[in-house]
């Protein structure tokens, strides 16, 4: 069985030139990572002294996200240092791939609401994201590929419905990227996931540093 910090990296392989992985009771390489113009995403896998870790953590993700895996849950703890950190909490591995991925290939969206093209719609009407229509103004764009389409067809949908916003997609069954910027996901589910995470970062990070949109 691989070590957690050998199953993260495994994990993050297709995202590693743009995100940097941080073990726990390193601040030091945090606050490194955090002025790297290279790093989009900072992944650190566990917590070490959470006095320390919150006080670095506050002002790196003023600049750029840190995503925390949380393998044991989300406790009450974990989620009152997200709530003053802007970090992004994730439970797994699937969920921390599909988090950094979207924050990685795209721009943070700029509110709640959401365009859907394609199948599926009610997939983003569950969510606390707003759906709109695909003529209004939204802050991102989530197409769902036709479901048993090739994959020819899925990715000419996917590229001609990309919008100058924040844009991911639905494609069944396939993990990764379109056109090398779009993100992927091979289930609905995981793309609102990573979508309604990554937005609520970019409001805690308005909320803290207006005007620092990435």
């Amino acid at each position: 069985m691989l070590a957690r910090s050998e199953a993260v990296l495994v994990a993050l392989v297709d995202v590693l030139p743009v995100c940097s992985y941080v073990r726990a009771d390193d601040a030091e390489m945090l606050t490194h990572w955090g002025d790297d113009p290279l790093t989009t995403v900072i992944v650190v896998d566990s917590l070490g002294d959470p006095r320390e870790f919150a006080q670095v953590a506050a002002r790196v993700s003023r600049r750029k996200p840190i995503v925390v895996l949380a393998p044991a849950g989300v406790t009450e703890g974990l989620a009152a240092l997200a709530r003053a950190t802007g970090v992004i909490l994730v439970e797994g591995l699937r969920d921390l791939v599909d988090t950094v991925r979207l924050l990685a290939y795209q721009p943070l969206p700029a509110g709640r609401r959401v365009a859907v093209g394609g199948d599926l719609p009610h997939t983003v009407a569950a969510t606390p994201l707003l759906p709109c229509g695909p003529d209004d103004d939204a802050d991102a764009c989530l197409v769902v590929a036709p479901f048993g389409s090739d994959l020819g067809t899925a990715w000419k949908t996917v590229l001609a419905a990309e919008r100058e916003v924040t844009t991911l997609a639905c494609v069944l069954g396939h993990d990764g990227l379109v056109g090398g910027r779009v993100p992927c996901y091979a289930y609905p589910e995981q793309a609102v996931g990573a979508l309604a995470r990554v937005t609520a970062y970019a409001e805690w990070r308005d909320r803290r540093h207006p005007g620092a949109r990435g």
